[in-house]
C-alpha cells in the first residue's frame, strides 16, 4: 500500500474510531470505543515503517491522554457523557 493509501485509510479508521466511542458514549455504552480503538492500533502497528517508534509514540499519546482528561474531569472543566466505571 502506497504511503498516500495509508494516509488516507489512517484518517478514516481514526474518524470510526472517534465517532464509535462518542456515538456510543452518547447511548451509555462507554466501552463502545474499545474495541475499534484496538482494532485501529493493530492495523497501525501493522502496516507502520517505524514499529517501535509508533509503540512507543502509544504508550505516551495512552499516559498523555488519561492524565489530561482526569486533570479536566477533576477541575471540573469537563464532564463525560458515560462517566466510567460509575457516578453513583
Amino acid at each position: 500500500m502506497s504511503l498516500g493509501a495509508q494516509i488516507v485509510v489512517n484518517a478514516v479508521l481514526f474518524q470510526l474510531v472517534w465517532f464509535a466511542t462518542v456515538a456510543g458514549a452518547g447511548h451509555g455504552l462507554w466501552w463502545s470505543g474499545i474495541p475499534v480503538l484496538l482494532l485501529f492500533a493493530f492495523w497501525q502497528l501493522r502496516h507502520t515503517r517505524w514499529p517501535r517508534a509508533d509503540t512507543q509514540l502509544l504508550r505516551f499519546g495512552i499516559v498523555l491522554g488519561g492524565v489530561v482528561d482526569s486533570v479536566l474531569a477533576a477541575g471540573g472543566w469537563m464532564r463525560y457523557a458515560t462517566p466510567w466505571p460509575s457516578n453513583a
